[in-house]
């Protein structure tokens, strides 16, 4: 049966998980903790959320709960070439301006923040190898990371449905996938080009390991944080990327009441967020 959480419990949950995870959950997302909590309890046989709560911070396996619980709290629904909007503004206009840039070093550094199971840190690798004519010549490292350590490992070994490769034109499809029992693969040649690690953007520390990124995604993600989240987390974007470097989020998302230190460039229905002395063409 399905506990109700109380308003006393709910602020406590509510302190933990964004102390600890920097995900909030105001009231009118209650609903969506408490779901989440309910499916807990029933996995470790917890009679209340109070026992739940002292769980969490004393039990001897409380580490991997709270790992299973940040699982279950976050949504994970991607797919292939998703936004299309965005996925032309990359391949027409931002990919080429980094290239440009670039090409003194030879080298691109992409990183998909909450990246989920993998697809857009794919179709980035995806994007490069088709539309870039020399990136074989280039050191070009992509980056997937996400705090949910399931939908990592699903991410690494890159399989999926109809629903996540709905988008993928056809052609490519053929190229860069192997079919097998309904599931579709991604061929090693991209696959080499990816690396998935477990990373809290929430946690100052682990952000600061980031840095010399060109291109950085980070979309439908910061909807999870406040205000203050949303800052701290921006901050450390800034951080984690070079001068002459692009920051794209979620189609729908802005950073209108987040004060930082990136110049947005609207391109189409979609805007490009970048640091220093990057100049587009409009």
């Amino acid at each position: 049966m399905k506990m109700i959480l109380s308003s006393v419990m709910y602020e406590k949950f509510q302190h933990f998980i964004y102390s600890s995870l920097g995900l909030y959950f105001p009231v009118n997302k209650k609903y969506l903790l408490e779901n989440s909590l309910n499916t807990r309890l029933a996995a470790v046989q917890c009679d209340s959320f109070e026992d739940y709560f002292l769980y969490l911070q004393f039990d001897a396996k409380r580490i991997q709960e709270q790992v299973e619980l940040a699982n279950c709290l976050t949504t994970n629904e991607t797919f292939f070439f998703r936004d299309q909007v965005q996925i032309d503004c990359l391949r027409l206009y931002v990919i080429p301006e980094l290239l440009k840039f670039g090409q003194y070093r030879q080298s691109l550094r992409i990183w998909s923040a909450g990246c989920s199971t993998g697809e857009e840190a794919y179709t980035l690798a995806i994007m490069l190898e088709e539309y870039v004519p020399d990136c074989r010549d280039w050191q070009i490292d992509i980056i997937g990371t996400d705090i949910n350590e399931e939908v990592l490992r699903k991410a690494r070994i890159g399989q999926y449905d109809d629903y996540a490769i709905r988008n993928i034109p056809a052609p490519l499809l053929k190229k860069y996938f192997t079919v097998s029992d309904g599931h579709y693969e991604v061929r090693n040649t991209i696959k080499q080009r990816v690396t998935f690690s477990k990373l809290n953007l929430f946690d100052s520390r682990q952000m600061r390991t980031m840095q010399d990124v060109d291109l950085l995604l980070c979309r439908n993600v910061l909807i999870y944080f406040d205000a203050p989240g949303r800052r701290q987390i921006i901050s450390g974007f800034h951080h984690a990327l070079r001068a002459n470097s692009a920051f794209m989020i979620g189609f729908s998302e802005t950073l209108s009441q987040v004060k930082n230190e990136f110049r947005p460039i609207r391109w189409d229905r979609t805007m490009v967020y970048y640091k220093e002395e990057m100049s587009f063409a409009s």
